[in-house]
Order: C-alpha cells, then structure tokens, then sequence
C-alpha cells in the first residue's frame, strides 16, 4: 500500500499563502456523542466523514492522526458462495453503509500530511473540500480560507535512478517540441519516428519482459536518463512524462523523474475475510515516519525540491 505526502498550506482571500496546522483544523470539527454532525454529502450520494482525531506528542515533536470514512451504499459488491451460481446480496440496515477508509498522520513540526492511498476511499481532493468545509463553515463569504495539500517532489530523482541497475523499463512520453539535434540513440530513433508520421506527441514503453533475468541494457538506459535529465533543466522540454523501473534483491523500484512525488510503500498481512484495521495503519505509518523509527520525517526534509 502507498502512502504519500503533502505540505499544509492555507491562503486567505489577499493570496497571503502560508503553511498550515492540521490540527488548528480539528478544532473546527462538531463535538458530541456521535460523529452525525460531522458527515458530509459532496461526492454524488456518498458521504465522508472525519471519525478519530487525536494527538501522539514525541519528545520534542508533536503527531496527529486523522482517520477518515467514505460511506456509500450503492454499487454494493455480492456475496458469492462455492457451488451455488447465483450472487446473494449484502444485507445493509438503515444506518449501515460500506465503509471505504484512510488515516493521515501530520507532522506539526515540519507541516507535512502522511495520506494513506486508497484507491476506494477519497482522493486528495475529496479530503481538501472537507477541510475547507468545516473550516469556513460559519464564516463570511469574504473571510474564507483555502486550506491545499500540496504534494512533496522528490528532489534527486535523476540522480537516484543513473544508480541503477537491473532495468526492468523505461516509459516516456514526448512532444515534437524537441529539437532533434540534441537527442541521440534510442530517443532520437524515437523522436524520428514522431515525425515521419507528423505526430504531436508520443508516448512509449520499453520493457525486459516478465522473466526476473531479463533486463535492459544498463548503458543505454543511462544514457536516455542523461538525456531526459538535460532537456528537462530547459523549462520548455517537451518531455510530459519520464518513469524507469528497476530491480533490486528480487524487489522492483520506480522512479518518476519530472514528476516524482515522495511516497512509501508498506505491507500488511491481512487475515482472509478481514478488513485492514486503522490501528494496524497508524503502527506502521509511525515506525516509517518517526523520527525514531524510520525516519522518513528527516529523509523528506533533505530530499523535497
């Protein structure tokens, strides 16, 4: 599972930007026995709502959590059982829905937000119009905030990725906005291609195949790298995208390299017929982002552009 992250910014009506306590936001937020008050309907019949909120001081910084629940009760999945063909419905009663979650961790220190990534949940986005919801919920119109998660890019993305070796791939797409001239060897045999059927972009995928011993020639996938890298530090590159993908001890890891945003990617051993417990995330969110465990806090501060 990915997780991915963000700095916290807020801008007030004068563009004023400035980075951003999540947990200023928490205050904001409906108190009471229940979390009714706190559910919103924005995305179509869906609705979200902040369960949890709490705070985990360490030492000299302070971590907040904030678990999050998208409830949906269409496009509900069936119940199939062996031997039998036809699907039963999952039974759901008034106030019950399918429950579709994710946790973020916020760093006060640093204004960063560790987002869990789940594809079923909420985007990024979906989680912004929230926040700005409770926050300006009461407020003049000519008094309300923006609150933006603003993901964090990796910094040496080329430099990481002309370490590699064992290239599974190279994928990338182009315009005819390059000069010709200036590319060689497989982006230049690429880029003829463009223009011999006067395209306006391309976009290809290189790859060794699924056999764990077949790779791509080292030397002049390297060599490519070198080549996006110097057209990118021209503002007006016609590179749009630029991923390689490599392997290291059995294990793949892939590299954006215009635009790379700093992620983690953790496991989880989920018991057959169970759902994966917040508890289980926040643990392992803490042990890669804690300073005294793995330290991603530290990695992303020296690595961020």
């Amino acid at each position: 599972m990915k997780f991915y992250y963000f700095e916290v910014h807020i801008i007030d009506q004068n563009n004023n930007d400035k980075l951003f306590n999540l947990l200023q936001w928490s205050f904001c937020l409906p108190k009471g026995n229940n979390n009714d008050d706190r559910v919103v309907s924005f995305l179509g019949d869906d609705k979200v709502r902040c369960d949890k909120t709490y705070s985990d001081p360490q030492n000299t910084n302070n971590f907040d959590y904030f678990h999050f629940t998208k409830l949906r009760d269409k496009s509900i999945p069936a119940k199939a059982t062996l031997g039998v063909t036809n699907l039963t419905d999952i039974r759901l009663g008034r106030n019950e829905y399918i429950a579709e979650d994710l946790t973020i961790l916020f760093d006060e220190t640093n204004y960063v937000a560790m987002i869990q990534n789940n594809i079923y949940s909420l985007s990024v986005g979906a989680i912004a119009k929230y926040l700005n919801y409770f926050w300006n919920k009461g407020k003049d119109e000519k008094d309300y905030e923006t609150i933006e998660l603003r993901p964090i890019f990796e910094k040496d993305a080329f430099k990481s990725a002309k370490k590699g070796k064992n290239f599974k791939s190279i994928e990338f797409t182009m315009a005819n906005s390059i000069k010709r001239k200036s590319l060689s060897g497989l982006m230049g045999a690429t880029f003829d291609s463009l223009e011999m059927a006067k395209g306006q972009k391309i976009q290809i995928k290189i790859s060794a195949g699924r056999k764990s011993d077949s790779v791509l020639d080292n030397k002049e996938i390297i060599s490519e790298i070198n080549q996006i890298e110097q057209e990118t530090a021209n503002k007006t590159s016609g590179f749009e995208k630029a991923t390689v993908k490599w392997q290291i001890n059995n294990k793949y890891k892939a590299v954006d390299l215009i635009n790379g945003r700093i992620c983690s990617s953790l496991s989880f051993d989920i018991p057959l017929k169970h759902s994966l417990h917040q508890h289980e995330v926040e643990e392992k969110m803490k042990k890669e982002y804690y300073p005294n465990f793995g330290n991603k806090m530290q990695y992303i501060q020296n690595h961020k552009i």
